[in-house]
């Protein structure tokens, strides 16, 4: 058990870090090729994509793994394939509610939160990735309860190569324009995303094998009890969060700014505001280091 531990410790380190940097590369690789008028526009809809996946998402990870923890230590296997069973049917709810509303009401989001209309397909597009991913915190909390990093790990790195395919490939004609490119880019993510998932349930029906999933009563309450204050306190945060960076390229359209050079400002605001974030956090680490007893 203890070296499973740190086996599965170094191998999520390890993983973090390797996903971080490859991240890190990729935004710089697409900053460069895209400009800063269509990363601030994909900055804008990545926050709103990260409210819709929050909602979407629910705490439904957490309340998998552990239940299925409890199951795993009575050794009752049909348990831990019950509560995946509710919990993908809560997944399918919750992802395919906010989905829906993203596709009901892309014109008005596109109108309200960029300032065009024409933008309502960047917004359609987030559907795909916002019904997938709930599934996927599914999997993934499966995989953690048994103790299996490895998996997780794989569809990460997975999902990440296929990221950077794919929008290679959708970018290989130059766009024509910044919602072209950032339409391509996010359906690249967006695929990327379902192969993921696909990849996920593929690993969980080879480790049910045989095994009969039991019936499930009284999951639903319990599985609810536990994501729904964490979906509660998460969609407050996240949406705080979210007001604020839309309400940033908004209040430069209302100064005069065109839209353009809104979304290009912003982008830099943000860049800035990391930055500094990013050098006060080793001022004061270094400050800790010199005034902490030896």
């Amino acid at each position: 058990m203890g070296r499973r531990f740190y086996r599965d410790l170094v191998i999520l380190s390890l993983s973090s870090l390797f996903m971080r940097g490859a991240g890190v590369i990729w935004s710089g690789y697409l900053s460069r090729r895209m400009g800063a008028g269509a990363m601030g526009l994909h900055s804008v809809l990545m926050n709103l994509y990260g409210f819709a996946v929050t909602v979407a998402v629910a705490g439904i990870g957490l309340a998998v793994t552990r239940l299925v923890s409890e199951c795993e230590e009575r050794g009752d296997r049909a348990g831990s394939f019950a509560v995946v069973s509710r919990a993908l049917f809560c997944s399918f709810a919750t992802g395919g509610g906010t989905a829906l509303l993203l596709l009901l009401f892309a014109r008005p989001f596109g109108g309200s939160l960029l300032g065009d209309v024409t933008t309502a397909p960047l917004v359609r597009a987030l559907a795909l990735p916002v019904f997938t991913l709930p599934v996927s915190a599914v999997f993934s909390g499966y995989f953690a309860a048994r103790r299996r990093a490895r998996v997780n790990v794989l569809s990460g790195v997975a999902e990440l190569f296929l990221r950077v395919v794919f929008t290679l490939r959708l970018l290989s004609p130059a766009p024509s324009s910044d919602a072209d490119g950032v339409l391509r880019l996010l359906r690249g993510g967006g695929f990327a995303e379902a192969l993921s998932a696909v990849l996920l349930a593929l690993f969980y029906l080879a480790d049910r094998r045989e095994v009969k999933a039991g019936d499930g009563i009284g999951l639903t309450p319990r599985i609810l009890a536990i994501s729904v204050p964490i979906a509660l306190s998460g969609c407050l945060r996240a949406g705080l969060s979210t007001l604020g960076h839309l309400l940033i390229p908004f209040s430069l359209c209302r100064s005069g700014m065109d839209r353009a050079a809104a979304l290009a400002s912003y982008v830099t605001l943000a860049c800035r505001s990391f930055c500094t974030r990013w050098r006060s956090s080793r001022r004061a680490r270094r400050c800790w280091s010199r005034n902490s007893p030896d």
